[in-house]
């Protein structure tokens, strides 16, 4: 490991550091004591009130009541349990089994201060629905009035999480207590342990600093209680011994044993004092024999809690050898203290040793290039893995594989071995920028469909090559799904013209089938089964066809009658003569959304339905007699002859299935037939009938740059970066440094925008608008940034671009769904946390630009709408939008027969510019008219 990046605290390598240090002295590089780093302390801190049994360790009295709390909303829906808990025995187990009542479990009043700041945290292990907390405030009076609130949700599932809510007291209180929650309209399961209740106050003193890490090598007797000197355990109990089979240097190391799945394990250092702004590296050598070791490099404020407020984190999953593990980041605001902490995450068993534990300054990064007049390539801003679609087949030796095609610049397909997840192999798909089909056929190849150039690719594992297999139909660039048939041809629905095409193999060459809906312009699905090829359309309404190969007959399959009108056939599997079928609807909000349809092809009749199924596709038919999918989170069992639908025990979460295949595993607990799926990001899960269990694997499918979606300047100053198709991370391009920094955790950003200090970020699908706090540490799990409650979907916003602060709003500007036109203006007070929508501002078009100036806001529209819907209108239109009277009062089509106006700015001077696909105009606000045009591209 190189220890030259930073300054090291421990007893072991001090002389060899010494010389180090005077190296970097005299070359005015070096790297600053920690000691020396010492701030000179906050004024306020936070304190932890007295919350009567927030961590439930008091059981119910004879009465049922649960000291310190009282359940105000619901009947009988909690309990105290010893079933499962993050600290101590006991957590709160809540079940709200009722999707129209609502359960709340209420602390005692405590009181508070007008103008106070307070805060409250619960961890939560979350197995089904949304947990929520509120930090409530109330009035004097006889009720106690509750006059203020500030709530939190955590939905991810099978985990103990944080769930924090904070808020200043407002005029008029006199007390504050929490609220432990489950809303409405959902089934909800969840535990909740460790509820603190918190108050900011002057500084006191807190626990023992010290200026070096204690004990970095593991090498001091252990304490009584059988803990390392100089280190406590924050997370689980046991799990950590000191030893002396293996160590990097000297005798020992700590060693850390994690069986628990759902449980996590943490080792804490003493507290160093540090200083905000400055940027501190901690380190250590790990050796990981299974799972993953885990550092956290954590800042806290002071006072009697140190209450941790930021943190990064890094992993480590090479196995037996020792490799290096550190973690960098800069000490937020209000940070006075460091820690290092050495942890194993939940869901995940770990076993790994730890030794010579660092924590300093990082080192200066060398200068970065001048900003001059010429361009400066700063890099790929945005890598991940997003694979919209798997295939499953065996290998030239029988190997179980899965074949997954990862979206970006250009797609890149791997191979990978099902039971460990490795990647076998890896190809570009050169000129191919996404894929959303690929299947196997009965010979073991691959065919892959890919999208923008409509060309079908074919793997060979025999010879592990790929090949280019040309264009399936000319002018159809996109194609969607494909399946093979019994005799290896592949059929495969494509894009604009909403046709089906056969490849054959042997004879080299396509078939187009045609257009299978006059009105359609997608075929998004397709199946194939019993010599019949099924087809489902969608954007205007979904419809579903059955061709016959041999003649090219097709006939339309009318759908139920509730179902009609959807949006598309998102997933079509054909299984043991049974044909499922995904409906989408036009509404994501409505429980007829994400419908799958079972459709029994023999008797040709519609047989059942099967809601909340979020895809894609079904598993071929198990030898269990079971037809397997995803299903409210969980897999779930379809038999065949009874149709009696049951989940199993395998909980999945919030994710979707990529195909399905069954294999052999030969793993523990997953003897003979196992059915196997993949997620979008490359995480394997299996699960085994016989013996009722599941297991994750971590895929490795090589990802591939994405291209920019959308780009803003943040409250900081930093430049934010958003991708394009639906990466797992952001990026945030610091100015000062000209580094770029991967923030993980977000989709597809369509458009970004400032209020105030905070940064707001607008994601496809459904139109969610997202919040981010730049002063506080980027963390989803602990909604930063977070998903604000603007619910566009009953006006079928799902795009949005536009965003600009007008006056004391948030003016954000939507495109709709796929299929429809006219978009929406939508205001949002982030005082309130309110909103209002206009929908169709201007009629069939979309407002794509947004600028605002003295009460007037100003907009710029496109003429299209959601993919595949066709313009009526052929100019954008400029609007002004009164933001006092909330009416439009001014529209002109700018530019003759350009379709967008796609930015807008005004100058010093008070003028309007507007860009459009090739013209830039120049709009004065009070004349109200165009008074200056130029070509920028012909």
């Amino acid at each position: 490991m190189s220890y030259s990046k930073y300054l090291p605290f421990s007893k072991k390598h001090l002389f060899r550091y010494t010389i180090a240090w005077m190296l970097c002295f005299v070359m005015t590089i070096g790297l600053i004591p920690v000691g020396a780093l010492k701030a000179e302390g906050a004024t306020e801190h936070w304190v932890a009130l007295d919350l009567i049994n927030g961590g439930f360790e008091q059981p119910e009295d004879e009465n049922g009541k649960i000291p310190g709390w009282e359940n105000i909303y619901g009947k009988n829906g909690f309990t105290v349990t010893s079933e499962k808990s993050i600290e101590g025995v006991n957590s709160l187990y809540m079940e709200d089994l009722k999707s129209n009542q609502n359960y709340a479990m209420q602390s005692e009043y405590l009181p508070a201060t007008v103008g106070s700041a307070y805060s409250v945290t619960s961890s939560v292990y979350v197995l089904e629905g949304t947990a929520a907390i509120y930090l409530q405030f109330h009035s004097g009076d006889e009720n106690k009035t509750r006059i203020g609130h500030k709530s939190q949700t955590q939905s991810n599932l099978n985990e103990w999480l944080p769930l924090t809510a904070g808020m200043t007291a407002p005029e008029g209180t006199e007390y504050v207590s929490v609220l432990l929650y489950s809303g409405p309209l959902a089934v909800t399961k969840a535990y909740f342990d460790d509820v603190v209740l918190s108050v900011k106050t002057p500084k006191q003193e807190g626990p023992p600093t010290n200026d070096v890490l204690i004990n970095p090598g593991f090498e001091e007797p252990l304490h009584a209680n059988s803990l390392p000197a100089g280190w406590q355990q924050t997370y689980g109990k046991g799990g950590f011994t000191v030893t002396d089979e293996r160590s990097f240097s000297e005798n020992n190391s700590l060693y850390m044993e994690d069986l628990k799945t759902a449980q996590n394990y943490g080792m804490q250092s003493v507290y160093i004092p540090a200083e905000a702004g400055v940027t501190y590296t901690a380190a250590v050598n790990t050796y990981v024999l299974e799972g993953k070791a885990v550092i956290y490099l954590q800042f806290h404020s002071g006072g009697n809690d140190r209450a941790r407020i930021g943190h990064k984190s890094e992993g480590q999953t090479g196995l037996n050898k020792w490799l290096p593990l550190e973690a960098t980041a800069k000490a937020p605001e209000g940070t006075e203290y460091m820690t290092v902490l050495l942890y194993s995450g939940p869901l995940a068993v770990s076993r790994a040793y730890f030794d010579d534990v660092t924590i300093g300054v990082a080192a200066q990064e060398p200068e970065e290039p001048v900003a001059t007049d010429h361009l400066v390539r700063i890099g790929t801003a945005i890598n991940s893995i997003t694979i919209p679609h798997a295939a499953f087949g065996k290998g030239p030796e029988g190997e179980n594989y899965i074949y997954t095609t990862a979206n970006g610049l250009p797609a890149v397909f791997s191979v990978l071995q099902a039971e460990t997840g490795e990647r076998v192999a890896s190809f570009e798909l050169q000129g191919a920028n996404y894929s959303w089909g690929s299947t196997v056929s009965p010979n073991g190849d691959v065919y892959i469909g890919t999208q923008r150039n409509g060309i079908l690719y074919r793997y060979r594992p025999a010879a592990n090559t790929v090949e280019n297999l040309g264009m399936a139909i000319d002018e159809e660039t996109h194609i969607w799904r494909v399946v093979s048939d019994e005799n290896g041809r592949i059929f495969g629905g494509t894009y604009p013209g909403g046709k089906v095409f056969r490849y054959d193999p042997a004879a080299k060459e396509y078939t187009d089938f045609g257009r299978m809906a006059e009105e359609e312009q997608y075929v998004r699905s397709i199946a194939y089964g019993g010599g019949k090829v099924y087809a489902g359309t969608g954007a205007q309404q979904a419809q579903l066809f059955e061709l016959n190969p041999d003649t090219g007959a097709k006939k339309a399959i009318e759908l139920p009658e509730g179902f009609r009108q959807h949006k598309e056939i998102y997933d079509l599997t054909y299984t043991a003569g049974l044909l499922f079928a995904r409906m989408t609807h036009f509404d994501p909000s409505s429980p007829l959304d994400n419908v799958t349809l079972v459709y029994d092809t023999l008797k040709e009749e519609w047989i059942k339905e099967i809601a909340n199924t979020i895809g894609f596709d079904v598993s071929p038919l198990g030898p269990d007699g079971n037809i397997y999918f995803l299903q409210n989170g969980v897999m779930t069992a379809y038999h065949l002859d009874s149709g009696e639908i049951k989940p199993t025990s395998f909980t999945v979460g919030n994710v979707a299935s990529r195909g399905f295949g069954w294999y052999n595993l030969n793993l523990p607990d997953m003897p003979g037939e196992s059915v196997v799926s993949i997620t979008s990001r490359g995480k394997i899960m299996a699960y085994n009938p016989e013996t009722k269990k599941g297991k994750w694997i971590d895929g490795d499918p090589l990802g591939s740059a994405n291209a920019l979606r959308s780009m803003a300047t943040g409250p900081d100053g930093n430049i934010y970066i958003g991708g394009y198709l639906s990466p797992s991370s952001m990026t945030r391009f610091n100015i000062d440094t000209f580094k770029m920094e991967t923030l993980s955790g977000m989709g597809q950003i369509e458009g970004m925008g400032v209020f105030g200090d905070k940064l707001y970020m607008g994601l496809y699908p459904a139109s969610a608008i997202y919040e981010y706090d730049p002063a506080l540490p980027w963390d989803p799990q602990k909604n930063n940034p977070r998903k604000l409650d603007i619910e566009l979907s009953p006006i079928y916003q799902d795009r949005p671009f536009a965003f600009v602060e007008a006056g004391d709003k948030l003016a954000i500007g939507t495109v709709p769904i796929i299929g429809k036109l006219g978009g929406a203006l939508t205001l949002y007070d982030p005082i309130t946390e309110t909103y209002e929508s206009f929908h169709q501002i201007v009629e069939d078009e979309s407002p794509m630009a947004l600028a605002y100036k003295d009460g007037l806001l100003y907009g710029g529209t496109t003429v299209w709408g959601g993919v595949s819907a066709e313009p009526v209108k052929e100019d954008g239109t400029l609007f002004i939008f009164d933001m006092k009277t909330k009416k439009k009062v001014f529209e002109i089509n700018p530019v003759e027969g350009e379709r967008a106006i796609t930015a807008l700015t005004f100058d010093e001077h008070g003028m309007l510019w507007g860009l459009t696909n090739g013209m830039l105009f120049k709009f004065d606000p009070d004349k109200r008219e165009i008074v200056q045009t130029k070509t920028i591209t012909p």
